[in-house]
């Protein structure tokens, strides 16, 4: 079923009541509607499918109420709101999504199959019992916007488990979530939200209230919840800090079971606690092992009621019956071995260990010395040994030469003392070598001499380096035939200049000169800014040298104008228009406010870009709308409202003959006044064979000669004579 668009308003009024509303199963609205009345579809029960067009914004009271067939509806992006009771007793409804834009809700009531519910961002407001009964609705959740939750919006949902109050709510009317048997917790985050009575009555299975306020808070509100555990200061970022309640005891072989609950918010969940194991005591030995055979031993259980027992092999001990121990030490002594022979099994039990080297007397040049050789095991059977052995005197063998000089050109050298590296003892005395004296270079001009300075000549060693210095006599000064610039002129300062030496730079007696400040250089005056309604035209102007600026006003402010699209309004009560537009402002002006006079009978609501919305009141009369500028200049537009339908007057903007090519299309686009004519325009053609036309004013040329379409609204008709060639 499709269903056409109210000519006035553009709003489907719909057939509730009418004799085939049982039947209907789809429908598909025109594109064009813009609103779906009240109660249009109430009590459509058969009704599986409805396509609403994207330009609909509103819909009305009981719009939907009672379509239990309806399964599935989306909901344009233009909706702002939706009213009470518009999807009423839906039951066939699952989940819903309302479009972001919506500010306002309400009307889900009775929707006992809807699970889903997906709130906009833009939200505000829920309405009074908006999803009452709405049985299996087990999850909401509040966008940050939210302020205000009138009475029983969520009365009765019997499967919603939990719910988080968010922050910007400021108040929740009576018995708003009054009868939700399976609600368990609830999060209020804004401690200064202001409830009503019976808010949470007959929530039978609410045990946790977290609150974001204090203690004396809560206590004020008066709530009246029973049997459930209140946290204080509630912050959602808080970290857990749970604590383990034993619901099962674990066994040795079987695991328990637990619930942790934090305590700072009463957040809980089962956890698993693992078997505790077999707690065995020291064993019982029924049979000793020996170096041969292995033993038994026998484990039992410590815990009551357990009775677990486990049998183990003793592993052989090792405890084998020894010998004498012999000792074995290596050739040059860093190793010495322990061995000895089990006289029941013949098992051979050897340790070879690294030696300790200890020095109890040095060996020197001219004496022996002596070190002592220490084997520690680490068996205890194997006793510590120690073996000393003699060392040799060296003799005179490493020698070193001391106290060595060579000799420079100034000071003699010296060949140096023998001496014994190991004892120190003075074998031989050395000999004294002769200073060989310097050998200098041709020299080296370290500084020229000037007109004011004498000079520096030095002189370099050969040998070691040493210099000498002699002093160069100074030169005559060697005055330039040119002056010299010492300072610039600038645009408002002098300069100097001079004679100057050609190789000191010094200047000549009696030869500084001033040079003129040259005076500015300024550019053309260009305009930096133009004169507006508040202030005249501003220009500057720069130096061309030293970058100086000037500026200046010049003219006068331009004079404050304002345009207007029309230059009165006719309005049938409650009609909206766009129509009314401000244009023409004068630079640096703007429109500050749009008031109407009388608002019983008109009101505006305008932009600062110049266009606005005049809305009827429900009586006839007259008003003035001002719009004033930030000059205040003002616009007043005079505003009549009329109960009955605003008629056309006249109608342009058709021309008087239009020539056409077999095929071709074209559009007229009559314009109408007054431009709030409700009144509908029509188009007929003289002739179809020659020229179609549309309900839209779209002409299409059929075939060769000549027609005419008549354009009407109202009493008024303008004809369009059309030429097909």
């Amino acid at each position: 079923m499709r269903l056409e668009e109210h000519a006035a308003n553009k709003k489907l009024w719909g057939i509730k009541g009418s004799a085939y509303c049982d039947s209907i199963k789809k429908v598909s609205i025109q594109e064009g509607i813009k609103s779906i009345g009240d109660e249009a579809f109430c009590g459509c029960v058969n009704m599986t499918e409805i396509k609403i067009p994207e330009d609909v914004d509103y819909i009305g009271l009981d719009a939907f109420c009672g379509c239990k067939s309806l399964t599935d509806i989306k909901l344009p992006d233009k909706i702002t709101e939706v009213h009470d009771g518009a999807f009423e007793g839906c039951t066939g409804l699952r989940k819903i999504e309302i479009p972001e834009g919506v500010m306002g809700i309400g009307g889900f009531q009775g929707c006992t199959n809807l699970e889903y519910v997906k709130f906009p961002e833009t939200l505000e407001i829920i309405g009074p019992n908006a999803f009452r009964n709405c049985s299996k609705l087990n999850n909401v959740k509040f966008p940050e916007k939210l302020t205000l939750i009138w009475s029983g919006a969520f009365a009765d949902c019997t499967s919603l488990t939990s719910i988080e109050i968010s922050k910007n709510v400021t108040e929740i009317k009576w018995e708003t979530f009054g009868g939700c048997k399976s609600l368990e917790s609830v999060n209020i985050l804004n401690s200064a939200t202001i409830f009503g009575k019976n808010v949470f009555t007959k929530c039978t299975g609410l045990r946790t209230v977290r609150y974001s306020g204090t203690k004396e808070q809560w206590d004020a509100l008066n709530l009246n919840i029973k049997n459930a555990t209140i946290y204080y200061n509630y912050d959602p970022t808080h970290e857990h800090s749970y604590i383990l309640k034993v619901t099962k005891a674990s066994s040795c072989t079987e695991k328990g079971k637990g619930e942790e609950t934090c305590k700072i918010c009463g957040d809980q969940y089962e956890t698993e606690i693992p078997a505790l194991g077999h707690d065995l005591d020291q064993g019982v030995v029924s049979k000793e092992a020996n170096c041969i055979e292995e033993g038994i031993i026998t484990y039992s259980c410590q815990r009551d009621g357990c009775g677990y027992k486990e049998e183990k092999f003793i592993p052989t001990n090792q405890k084998h019956v020894y010998g004498n121990v012999s000792y074995k030490w290596s050739e040059d002594n860093s190793e010495c071995m322990a061995s000895e022979v089990c006289s029941l099994c013949k098992y051979e039990d050897t340790e070879t260990v690294k030696t300790q080297e200890k020095i109890v007397e040095q060996a020197t040049c001219t004496r022996d010395g002596k070190i002592q050789y220490t084997a520690a095991f680490s068996n205890s059977n194997f006793q510590t040994q120690n073996k000393e052995v003699i060392v040799p005197q060296s003799g005179h063998k490493n020698t070193e030469v001391r106290y060595a000089k060579e000799a420079t050109c100034e000071r003699d050298g010296y060949t140096g003392d023998v001496y014994c590296k190991d004892c120190g003892e003075l074998l031989a005395d050395g000999n004294i070598i002769r200073a060989i004296g310097h050998r200098w270079d041709n020299g080296v001009i370290e500084k020229k001499p000037t007109c004011t300075e004498k000079g520096q000549k030095v002189y370099t060693c050969f040998r070691c380096n040493a210099t000498k210095t002699e002093k160069l006599e100074t030169v005559e000064h060697k005055w330039n035939d040119k002056e010299t610039t010492d300072l610039k002129p600038t645009c408002t300062t002098s300069g100097r200049k001079s004679i100057h030496c050609s190789v000191c730079d010094e200047i000549k007696e009696d030869s500084q000169q001033i040079i003129p400040a040259t005076g500015h250089k300024f550019s053309s005056w260009k305009t930096t800014s133009q004169a507006t309604v508040f202030a005249q035209a501003q220009q500057s102007r720069f130096c061309g040298v030293c970058g100086k600026k000037e500026t200046r006003k010049v003219g006068n402010k331009v004079k404050p104008t304002i345009k207007s699209s029309v230059t009165s309004l006719i309005l049938k009560t409650k009609q909206k228009t766009t129509a009314v537009r401000i244009s023409g402002l004068a630079k640096g002006d703007s429109i500050v406010s749009w008031k109407a006079n009388n608002t019983s009978v008109a009101k505006v609501s305008g932009k600062s870009n110049g266009t606005c919305t005049i809305t009827a009141g429900n009586k006839k009369g007259r008003a003035v709308i001002t719009v004033t500028l930030k000059s205040g200049l003002k616009k007043k537009i005079p505003v009549t409202v009329q109960t009955t339908v605003v008629k056309t007057t006249k109608i342009t903007g058709i021309p008087s003959k239009i020539n056409l090519k077999r095929n071709q299309s074209t559009t007229l686009r009559p314009i109408l006044s007054p431009i709030t004519s409700g009144e509908k325009v029509t188009y007929k053609t003289g002739n179809i064979k020659i020229a179609t036309v549309s309900s839209k004013g779209q002409i299409k040329a059929r075939g060769k000669g000549t027609t005419i379409i008549t354009v009407t609204s109202g009493k008024k008709s303008v004809k369009c004579k059309i030429t097909v060639r």
